[in-house]
């Protein structure tokens, strides 16, 4: 669980620094290589569409142009020398959840098809022919009224046919399940792997043991499957590993060469220059910013993140890393010079979430009574530092 901890690709889009992005992906393949991965689920190239979406944070942007640029250079990162394989994803039309909504809003995405294809296919179908991309994950959602899941026009006929895809598919987790219990277009488990195996798919994505998955076995001894797909889905699988050295060295041993590696300092300084790149600067009134501790003597700080490691680790990346909080640099930074005041002022939801989302809930006692601390403490200091965000 330890690597090189980068910003979110939301902030890493922010940054608009195509070579900063190359760079991130040579560090996070080199990195996972060295720890034995040879495979990374990056990068996403969904195109965010609405900002309520639970998962915005791991898009690039709202361009199509930015994601597909950023995509690019990402995997010339990753696959450098054939390090890893880059696996982008959600493959196809994913990024368009009604009322940006999860769960069983994971269905339908109605846009029209020209949304489709400048919006959502255009990052893949760069992605793939200028950078060769060796692996596409799949999407658990349908479009017009198809699942992608089970589709042979979007796995196969587009995908492979028009974009010159030549690598692995595998499967968004459960993507092969939501086939029967989610769209409905099979009867059971063993239906639902029959239409992802011969729409496309290479590999299944899960939480679960392998053994969930064995039943290609048995469609094939039924006369379900031919043995002529399972050949052509094989091929694609061995050739993503002969490309990236499994069957030369299918085990990393170098322990060592991985502790000199992971977190390295030039490492640590990409990532750096990646976090304060990807800060921005919405309004700066009166040129308040940078502060001047010379004449600030009290800040408050407040707000749900101010004090929450969690913050640096709630998106797909290292989680054993370790983590400063912003009150505790601000402490660290204003040492001797200036008081901070701190209370944390609200929760990120209520007590009444999510139904509060739509009725309105009087504040418990204890809700009330940190806003009033925070009230205060904002009062008292020369500037007040409010950490929100979710």
């Amino acid at each position: 669980y330890r690597a090189t901890n980068f910003p979110t690709q939301l902030g890493l889009g922010h940054t608009w620094n195509r070579e900063l992005i190359r760079q991130v992906g040579l560090i996070t393949g080199r990195e996972a290589r060295m720890l034995g991965y040879t495979n990374v689920y990056a990068p996403i190239l969904d195109v965010g569409r609405d900002q309520r979406w639970g998962r915005y944070e791991e898009v690039y942007g709202e361009s199509p142009y930015l994601v597909a640029e950023l995509g690019i250079e990402m995997v010339r990162g990753l696959q450098h020398n054939h390090q890893v394989a880059a696996t982008g994803k959600h493959f196809a039309a994913y990024s368009n959840n009604k009322g940006a909504r999860e769960g069983m809003a994971r269905v339908d995405p109605q846009m029209s098809p020209r949304e489709v294809e400048n919006i959502h296919i255009y990052p893949f179908k760069r992605v793939i022919r200028e950078a060769g991309m060796l692996g596409v994950m799949s999407s658990y959602n349908d479009y017009d009224g198809i699942p992608v899941q089970g589709s042979y026009y979007w796995l196969t006929t587009r995908l492979r046919g028009e974009m010159g895809f030549r690598g692995y598919v595998v499967s968004d987790s459960d993507a092969v399940e939501y086939l029967y219990t989610k769209h409905g277009t099979a009867k059971d488990m063993k239906e639902a792997v029959r239409q992802s195996v011969e729409a496309g798919l290479n590999v299944r994505c899960t939480f679960r043991s392998p053994d969930s998955f064995v039943l290609p076995r048995e469609l094939v001894k039924e006369g379900g499957l031919s043995e002529e797909v399972i050949n052509d889905r094989v091929r694609d699988i061995l050739r993503v590993k002969f490309l990236i050295g499994l069957f030369d060295a299918p085990y990393q041993t170098d322990l060592a060469d991985a502790d000199r590696e992971v977190e390295k300092e030039e490492n640590e300084a990409i990532a750096l220059q990646a976090s304060r790149e990807s800060i921005v600067l919405l309004k700066n009134a009166g040129e308040l910013l940078p502060l001047d501790i010379n004449s600030t003597k009290k800040i408050a700080v407040c707000g749900p993140n101010a004090n929450e490691e969690g913050y640096a680790l709630t998106h797909y990346g290292p989680l054993a890393v370790e983590v400063t909080t912003v009150l505790e640099g601000i402490q660290e930074k204003t040492k001797g010079k200036a008081e901070v005041l701190y209370t944390k002022g609200c929760d990120l939801v209520d007590a009444h979430w999510p139904e509060s989302e739509i009725i309105d809930y009087p504040l418990t006692d204890d809700e009330q009574a940190e806003i009033d601390k925070a009230v205060e403490n904002a009062r008292q200091a020369d500037v007040a530092i409010v950490v929100l965000g979710g």
